[in-house]
C-alpha cells in the first residue's frame, strides 16, 4: 500500500460439494455444501517504533439436506448453515532497552442454524427413517477481548529478568433458540404394524418396502 511502511494479504478459499445417493429416486438423490473462507490482514507502521496491525477473518457454511442416505430421505434431513467472524487490532510502541507497550482489542462471533424440512416427528424403524429431523435450532456466541501490556526494561541481576504488567478483560456471551419435537423408535413388529395403519403415498419418494 505504501512502501516500506504499509502491508496488506487477502486470502480466500471456497470449497463445495455435492453427494449423490443412487438408491433414492433421481431429483431428490443429491445434497450440496459451499464453504467460503476469507482472511485480511494488514500492518502499518506509523513510525519505525509504532506498529499497527489489524486483521478480519470470515467463514460461511451452507449445506443443503445435511444427513441425506439411501435410508434418511430428504424429509428426514436438515438443512446447515454457519457464519464465523473474527476481527482485531493491535497497536505496538517500541521504547529503547527492551520496553514495550502494547494494547489490542479482538472480537469472535459465530452463528449456527439447523432448519429441518418440517416439523412432525422423526420415525426410527428397522427400514430407515421416515418423518422430520427433529430439531430447529438458532444458535449465537461471542467474545470479545481487551488488552494493555506494559514490558519494562530488562535488567541483570542474579540473571535476567523481563517484568509485564497490564490488564485483560474479556466477555463472553451465548445464546439459544431450539424447538424440539421428538422421536419414536420402532421394532420390527410394531413398525409393520405402523405401516399397515400409515401407508405411504404412491409415489411417495420416502416408500419403505416391507
Amino acid at each position: 500500500m505504501i512502501k516500506g511502511r504499509a502491508w496488506f494479504s487477502d486470502s480466500l478459499d471456497v470449497q463445495y460439494f455435492q453427494q449423490v445417493v443412487g438408491e433414492l429416486p433421481k431429483g431428490q438423490d443429491q445434497n450440496s455444501s459451499w464453504r467460503v473462507n476469507n482472511l485480511v490482514s494488514g500492518r502499518v507502521d506509523l513510525t519505525p517504533a509504532n506498529i499497527l496491525s489489524v486483521g478480519y477473518l470470515a467463514n460461511n457454511w451452507t449445506a443443503q439436506r445435511t444427513g441425506l442416505s439411501a435410508l434418511d430421505p430428504i424429509e428426514t434431513t436438515a438443512d446447515m448453515c454457519s457464519h464465523q467472524m473474527f476481527l482485531y487490532t493491535k497497536d505496538q510502541m517500541y521504547f529503547g532497552h527492551g520496553a514495550l507497550v502494547e494494547v489490542g482489542f479482538a472480537e469472535n462471533r459465530t452463528f449456527g442454524h439447523e432448519i429441518p424440512q418440517g416439523h412432525g416427528l422423526l420415525l426410527l424403524t428397522p427400514e430407515g427413517e421416515r418423518g422430520n429431523y427433529f430439531v430447529d435450532a438458532t444458535r449465537r456466541a461471542h467474545r470479545e477481548q481487551w488488552i494493555a501490556d506494559a514490558f519494562l526494561p530488562s535488567f541483570v541481576r542474579w540473571g535476567t529478568h523481563l517484568v509485564k504488567v497490564g490488564v485483560d478483560l474479556n466477555r463472553l456471551g451465548y445464546r439459544q433458540d431450539a424447538q424440539r419435537t421428538g422421536y419414536e423408535n420402532f421394532g420390527a413388529e410394531l413398525f409393520q404394524t405402523f405401516a399397515k395403519i400409515n401407508p405411504p403415498l404412491a409415489g411417495d419418494p420416502t416408500t419403505i418396502s416391507g
